[in-house]
């Protein structure tokens, strides 16, 4: 049984037996308690790509869920590497991966860290960095609990919602029974509702990834015609979380550059819908050194001159100015992660005023 503290006997006391006034005047203390934890102050976390920061509001707000989705081989685990990365980079909490799918490659993971400024090993021996690799969904919920109610925990990643297993369905899997309808969906719904007041509390941020499911409509003459594409999970990923965006692949440039289209399907926060369009790499990471460019270009951090039948661009680096051939600037933005951070402070600064 839940031990109720002194103000909060009470607080419901006087409700229970008071007047109006008395209940009114109540109510407002225990909001002020509330308001005295802070907890209505947003806070937001970077995500790997800033056009998407400025159209959630600031990037990953602190007590919410998201959940990004897309078919195979789009790019999720990617997506999903880099968004630990540039929060690792960004803050001192905790950043934890669920790796329920069991798949990631420690080297290639090293690589996405690298390529954002990180270093995974030394993150991971600072505790600023956890992995975990849980069999079963209680195994799972139970780590993820310990760490997320202390306090320490500012960002969880679960890879995936379809690989998520109760240890039930396991067993009689392995006995020959079948399983109920809806598990699945019930295991996940008891994980996400475990987490919403923990959430909320230590202002943290839940990074779910979600795989499309394609079905068939087998109805005569339309066999092979495709239905809308569901998630896995059930609905209750829908109702909890404050952001969807499906990755899509988009065209490819004349440069050989490919494209990836984060399509954002749910806003709580900005109400902002629709495509930001984003160039990968041949190994599927984020291009940001592009947009990082094109943002500082845009808000007076760079400018283009022209000389000679040359294009140099000058860049604003604290009090200096950098000036470098067209070549070379996407390099020296990859090395200078003040510039990069500076670009971001002054684009939210300028498009969320």
């Amino acid at each position: 049984m839940t031990k109720i503290s002194k103000d909060d006997q009470r607080i419901y006391g006087s409700v229970q037996k008071g007047t109006f006034d008395e209940a009114l005047k109540a109510v407002r203390e225990r909001k002020a308690l509330h308001d005295a934890d802070d907890l209505r102050r947003p806070i937001y976390l970077p995500t790997p790509v800033l056009a998407l920061d400025v159209k959630l509001g600031g990037g990953w707000r602190g007590g919410r869920i998201y959940v990004v989705y897309g078919d195979e081989n789009v790019g999720k685990t990617t997506f999903f590497g880099e968004s630990l990365a540039v929060v690792c980079g960004h803050q001192k909490r905790m950043s934890m991966a669920q790796d329920f799918e069991h798949k990631f490659e420690e080297e290639r993971m090293k690589a996405i860290f690298a390529r954002r400024g990180a270093n995974m090993a030394k993150l991971e021996k600072s505790d600023r960095y956890f992995y975990d690799m849980p069999l079963y969904a209680e195994d799972g919920m139970k780590t993820a609990v310990q760490l997320a109610a202390s306090g320490g925990l500012a960002f969880m990643g679960t890879d995936s919602v379809a690989a998520i297993v109760a240890r039930s369905e396991v067993e009689k899997a392995l006995e020959g029974k079948k399983n109920q309808i809806g598990l699945h969906a019930s295991t996940v719904r008891q994980h996400v509702r475990v987490f919403l007041s923990l959430l909320t509390q230590h202002k943290m941020v839940w990074l779910l990834i979600n795989q499309t499911r394609v079905d068939l409509d087998t109805s005569p003459g339309r066999k092979f015609k495709k239905l809308e594409k569901p998630q896995t999970g059930g609905s209750t990923l829908r109702f909890h979380t404050t952001g969807r965006i499906e990755i899509r692949r988009g065209k490819t440039l004349d440069d050989g550059t490919k494209i990836r289209i984060l399509r954002i399907i749910k806003n709580h926060v900005t109400g902002w819908h629709g495509d930001i369009a984003v160039r990968i790499n041949e190994d599927m990471t984020l291009a940001w050194e592009h947009e990082t460019l094109s943002f500082a270009l845009k808000h007076g951090l760079a400018k283009r001159i022209k000389k000679k039948g040359t294009t140099k661009i000058e860049l604003l680096h604290g009090k200096k100015k950098v000036l470098l051939p067209k070549e070379e600037v996407l390099d020296w933005i990859h090395g200078n992660l003040a510039f990069r951070a500076a670009v971001r402070r002054r684009t939210l600064k300028v498009e969320l005023a």
